[in-house]
């Protein structure tokens, strides 16, 4: 890996970068991040792809010595912006969490707190799902967030709607922030007018509430339709690596993720069971497995409540999201 020399700009590192999507974020808002880590390769390739001007580094974040990489970057402590990254929680222990951090299933934050103590960033992001706050009664995200301000951070926490910043789908994360310098950072405002239901801890408290009167001040949500309304139509069974579009982007959004290609990649249209295709003549946009005839459902479904399997046969609507 080339070694970098102190940049004089926003900088930041992602850990468990994924196929990039914090550090694209983070890019639009003035960063270069230096490096990104994820045990994935197919998510580092597309990462590379992204921010070729980073070290994408695929291997697991046990092989990766903090104290190393800060010197390869030619970082001092403190002088790093901002430390991002989502570390996966599968394996906190809802038996024993005052260990958590000892755990080794849990080892994967510990390396996240680890490069807090090595690099010692001005601020930091550490995203999740909501989820984590129901975890062991809560008592999981308290020590993590115990862990993080015990290192002198002054924190803000907030989960975030995906749909509220102009993405086409219902996505909830919970995004804790952090700042050695000061007041904790404030989370963003919504930029679009979009509403979903947040039916999880925190829902209530922790997500913003868009007041009826401040809507018309905001973007419109983009929509599903925004989003796939020009991609090439495709019989059942059609499709190709790579495809010509037949339209004009007619979306904002849809210029966007083109980004100036006249060509859209991997786009197929599953081959369905004849007993599929019977059963999708039935669902209406935003229904689901409910429309269906009962002689038509799945055998193990036929006696399931009507409040059961709720995402089974979905079928998305034009002007609502993923």
């Amino acid at each position: 890996m080339a070694r970098f020399s102190p940049i004089e700009t926003l900088t930041s590192v992602d850990l468990f970068c994924g196929a990039g999507g914090i550090t694209e974020g983070f890019r639009q808002a003035g960063f270069n991040c230096l490096y990104g880590n994820d045990i994935n390769s197919h998510a580092v390739q597309t990462f590379a792809a992204n921010h070729p001007h980073a070290i994408a580094d695929n291997r697991p974040i046990d092989d990766v010595d903090a104290s190393s990489l800060r010197k390869q970057l030619g970082l001092r402590r403190g002088e790093l912006t901002a430390l991002v990254g989502g570390p996966p929680c599968q394996g906190f222990s809802i038996n024993a969490p005052e260990r958590f951090t000892q755990d080794p299933r849990n080892s994967l934050f510990k390396h996240y707190l680890d490069f807090l103590d090595e690099f010692q960033p001005k601020t930091l992001l550490f995203e999740n799902v909501p989820g984590m706050l129901s975890l062991a009664e809560g008592r999981i995200f308290e020590q993590i967030t115990d862990q993080i301000a015990q290192r002198g951070y002054q924190l803000s926490v907030q989960i975030l709607f995906a749909a509220h910043y102009g993405v086409p789908q219902e996505r909830w994360r919970l995004i804790i922030m952090g700042s050695a310098e000061g007041n904790a950072p404030v989370p963003p405002e919504p930029t679009h007018a979009a509403t979903g239901r947040a039916n999880f801890r925190g829902g209530n408290t922790m997500t913003f509430k868009i007041p009826p009167l401040h809507r018309s001040f905001l973007h419109p949500v983009v929509t599903v339709q925004d989003a796939l309304g020009d991609l090439p139509r495709l019989k059942m069974g059609e499709g190709a690596e790579e495809l010509e579009y037949t339209m004009e982007p007619h979306s904002t959004y849809a210029k966007v993720m083109r980004k100036d290609s006249d060509r859209v990649y991997n786009h197929y249209a599953a081959r369905l069971a004849t007993q599929n295709i019977e059963r999708l003549k039935h669902l209406r946009p935003g229904g689901s497995w409910r429309d269906l005839p009962i002689e038509l459902l799945p055998k193990g479904m036929k006696l399931a409540h009507r409040s059961d399997h709720t995402k089974r046969y979905g079928r998305l609507k034009n002007d609502g999201l993923a």
